[in-house]
């Protein structure tokens, strides 16, 4: 006697199939994994109760001041979103080093960088524009997107923005890392 076949005789099983049971988290009721534990979920805010904020700025090395009118509840765009906009200048304690390979400080406390953005309350991201009011020959700005986390040593609660950089004009494509810091007195 003699079998003929046509295809695979092996039945077939796939990971995703409608048929199985979604996998449990291995996390409590209400909390999700993140990170490096399991967190309830929880909302993100910028310090400040809707007034602004002086965080201090560190972009490629270079320190700086952020300056951040925060958000209140008037400035929702959307669901969990709402807009942010200030001013970002130079500090004037750059480091001596740093003086070979600066050309020009397109963010100055007389000439300030204007920022316009987002911040979304829910997952902590910032995403904002940065123009400089300087007169310069090419148009310049930038896009910044980063995340807020905030922690608590001795009496302070420190909040921090960190993330990515990006320039658009005039040099495409050149990606820069940064962050921000401000601290409060315990609650």
């Amino acid at each position: 006697m003699m079998l003929i076949s046509a295809g695979n005789l092996l039945p077939r099983g796939y990971a995703q199939s409608s048929s199985s049971p979604p996998p449990k988290s291995p996390c409590p009721s209400g909390s999700n994994p993140v990170g490096l534990a399991c967190s309830k979920l929880r909302g993100y805010n910028l310090p400040g109760n809707g007034f602004p904020v002086e965080w201090s700025i560190n972009i490629d090395g270079i320190i700086g001041v952020l300056n951040i009118s925060s958000p209140h509840a008037s400035s929702q765009l959307k669901d969990n979103v709402v807009k942010v906009q200030g001013t970002m200048w130079n500090g004037s304690n750059w480091e001596p080093y740093l003086r070979n390979r600066v050309t020009l400080l397109l963010c100055t406390i007389s000439h300030p960088c204007i920022i316009d953005g987002t911040f979304d309350t829910k997952t902590g991201k910032i995403s904002f524009k940065s123009t400089p009011t300087t007169e310069t020959f090419v148009h310049s700005f930038q896009n910044y997107t980063g995340y807020l986390y905030m922690y608590i040593d001795e009496i302070w609660v420190n909040y921090v923005l960190t993330g990515i950089g990006k320039s658009f004009s005039p040099n495409p494509g050149t990606e820069f890392g940064w962050y921000a810091t401000v601290r409060y007195g315990h609650p």
